[in-house]
């Protein structure tokens, strides 16, 4: 029987780790984050400017992630000596959360207000979050989500969606049967189990081996 060399062992190895990385990864889930009214445009107070809010739209996550709700951009062509106010102007985000495993969904609701100054070449803009800001152990199917909301940035002049307003959600196994990692071993321990049994079963085919080969030099 040939010896398993060094190189080949590691290299099994080195892909075993791998894929046990892979399968540790988390949990998949699904969102969907939708302005009310699709994509919504904020006015100003003289209805002269407006802020934009995009839809995010049925993204797929695995463990816990960073998400964006909304992009947020700044329309204006008013001149920057006198720019346009907004005043506490509420807006309504809506987020469709589902286990992809098992396909429950809910969805979950959350509400704000924006303020401040909005010109051609000048954005300062100033969010708060409405009550509530998080939703806590949401069991859907044999996940459990915690969902936080924020934070706010600004958008900038000229009409790019470089605001935001971000979420984070964290996700994990209810513990019971079909609930994740927790439920069998990770496919990475069990073949390396394996690989370590074959091993051992190696050596000891080979110490048997060369005790035989001495007693027959021996007699």
């Amino acid at each position: 029987m040939k010896r398993l060399s060094v190189p080949l062992f590691a290299s099994a190895l080195g892909w075993l780790l791998l894929a046990g990385a892979q399968a540790k990864a988390g949990i998949a889930w699904q969102y969907d984050f939708t302005p009310v009214g699709g994509s919504t445009t904020l006015l100003s107070d003289n209805s002269n400017s407006s802020l934009t809010m995009t839809n995010q739209a049925n993204y797929l996550a695995v463990g816990n992630s960073d998400v964006i709700a909304t992009r947020l951009g700044a329309n204006s062509t008013t001149p920057d000596t006198s720019p346009d106010s907004f005043t506490s102007v509420p807006y309504t985000v809506k987020l469709l959360l589902k286990d992809t495993a098992s396909g429950a969904s809910t969805t979950l609701t959350f509400t704000g207000a924006i303020s401040g100054l909005v010109s051609a070449h000048s954005t300062n803009t100033a969010n708060i979050f409405n009550a509530p800001t998080s939703y806590m152990g949401i069991h859907l199917g044999h996940s459990i989500f915690d969902v936080f909301i924020g934070p706010y940035t600004g958008p900038g002049p000229g009409g790019g969606l470089d605001g935001s307003i971000g979420a984070h959600v964290n996700v994990k196994s209810d513990g019971t049967s079909g609930g994740g990692p927790h439920d069998t071993p990770e496919p990475t321990s069990m073949v390396l189990a394996g690989l370590g049994l074959s091993l051992a079963g190696l050596s000891s085919w080979r110490k048997k081996r060369r005790a035989r080969n001495l007693a027959l030099a021996l007699a």
